[in-house]
């Protein structure tokens, strides 16, 4: 359920950005896997964490020996989700606002600043032809909550879309 909401604010967010022009050097996967890798050449070094039954279900890993850290910030997780075995989207997160700023720092130095998509909090949004990428600070709003870099494959997440749109057609009878 949360990765539908994750899609459809990305969606919405993106299709607004789209139209004022942002720009950002995009990633096209994460630490050198690229998106729409095939699950099985990643097997052995990866443990299964779970599954989000979005869209048919994405199957949830983190990799073995993952390097925790980045730029300053200390990691919590990072999640590694594959739809249909394909990497589609990272999900890296932290715990306090220190650890927060460290990342949003990282972030900004590595992508630029992104957007700013609600005034009153720290979150932020890339838009690429790509790679879709949110920064969201939910300790702000939610006190031991876990804030978040999330960064999904267009092509991968749009896929996902289609079938899942086509699938309940289908089963509607239409």
């Amino acid at each position: 359920m949360i990765k539908k909401c994750f899609i459809v604010l990305i969606g919405v967010v993106a299709l607004t950005l789209t139209f004022s022009g942002v720009v950002f050097a995009e990633a096209d996967g994460f630490r050198g896997i690229k998106w729409g890798t095939e699950f099985s050449t990643l097997s052995n070094v990866m443990t299964y964490v779970g599954t989000d039954p979005s869209y048919g279900g994405f199957k949830i890993y983190s990799k073995k020996d993952d390097k925790l850290k980045m730029g300053k910030a200390d990691i919590e997780m990072i999640e590694y989700s594959f739809w249909n075995d394909k990497l589609s989207d990272v999900t890296i997160s932290v715990k306090g606002n220190r650890n927060f700023n460290y990342l949003k720092e990282a972030t900004f130095e590595e992508f630029g600043k992104g957007d700013k998509f609600m005034p009153n909090r720290e979150n932020y949004i890339w838009s690429g032809t790509v790679t879709n990428m949110i920064l969201n600070n939910r300790e702000a709003s939610v006190p031991g909550a876990l804030s978040t870099l999330s960064m999904s494959s267009i092509k991968i997440i749009d896929e996902a879309q289609r079938q899942h749109k086509e699938k309940g057609k289908a089963e509607r009878g239409f």
